[in-house]
């Protein structure tokens, strides 16, 4: 799943790396070196992006008693992940469908994400305070 979403970040990443090898070698400068530190680089700066994305996007939402989970991609793919069970302090409709505050955090769900919006938006406004 990490590699799946790394290719995209990895080649944007890789992109200057390439063109600054291609300007060295067309000055005929050693490009060796370049290449090498570049692409470890570019790897660390595409993973640390892929690993911040995987944690920012929510795939699921789990209510328990009068408590709500946000969980995200990285969260999903654990075995057995720790999950913030909050309260949910805002719910508001928008135009693409709802914006709520779950404990620190302000989530954005929209219709074409999330089919069921309505019964969750149910569930979040039971959660609430």
């Amino acid at each position: 799943m990490f590699a799946l979403e790394l290719f995209q970040p990895f080649m944007v990443c890789m992109a200057p790396v390439l063109i600054a090898a291609l300007v060295q070698v067309l000055f005929g400068r050693p490009v060796l070196e370049l290449a090498m530190r570049g692409t470890l680089a570019a790897l660390g700066l595409a993973s640390a992006w892929t690993y911040f994305q995987m944690n920012r996007r929510i795939v699921e939402i789990r209510f328990r008693q009068e408590r709500v989970a946000m969980v995200s991609v990285w969260k999903a793919a654990q075995r057995n992940p720790s999950l913030a069970w909050e309260r949910a302090l805002d719910v508001r409709p928008v135009d693409r469908g709802f914006r709520t505050t779950v404990g620190h955090t302000t989530y954005e769900l929209t219709r074409a994400d999330w089919p069921e919006l309505d019964k969750i938006a149910e569930g979040l406004r039971a959660t609430q305070p």
